[in-house]
């Protein structure tokens, strides 16, 4: 099951299925623009806001996972799982712990981090308050 459907408090909503349910998202505007989900990013943690019709869905990240997502936030044009494995463990040989972490987050949120390379999806406008 997929698709869009009309939510009480959030309006019509797209569906996708993330670890332990579904991820219900404000469905693309009739003009063909994206919703788009707010990135803010703080010293220590990162929240991932999807603004609805009447309510607004935030998830915090912290520790590793906020790290990976303020890099990317970092670096738009992507980056390499070998370069963020030395941004955030410190070693470049920490490839599978950094693409667990993606594969976490993205689990959790929905398809925010992309592939080859990895970045944030276009989706996502960041708010930097570091």
């Amino acid at each position: 099951m997929s698709g869009s459907f009309p939510v009480d408090g959030l309006g019509v909503a797209g569906a996708e299925r993330v670890a332990g349910g579904w991820l219900l998202r404000p469905a693309a505007r009739s003009e063909g623009v994206q919703a788009q989900l707010e990135l803010t990013i703080g010293a220590h943690r990162c929240w991932l806001a999807a603004p609805g019709a009447k309510a607004t869905s935030i998830h915090e990240l912290t520790g590793r996972r906020a790290s990976i997502v303020a890099w990317l936030a970092d670096h738009p044009a992507g980056v390499s799982a070998r370069e963020l494995a030395e941004a955030v463990y410190g070693r470049p040989d920490a490839v599978t712990a950094v693409r667990a972490e993606i594969c976490r987050v993205n689990s959790a949120l929905g398809t925010v981090v992309q592939s080859r390379p990895y970045r944030l999806s276009e989706s996502i406008r960041v708010i930097d308050e570091r």
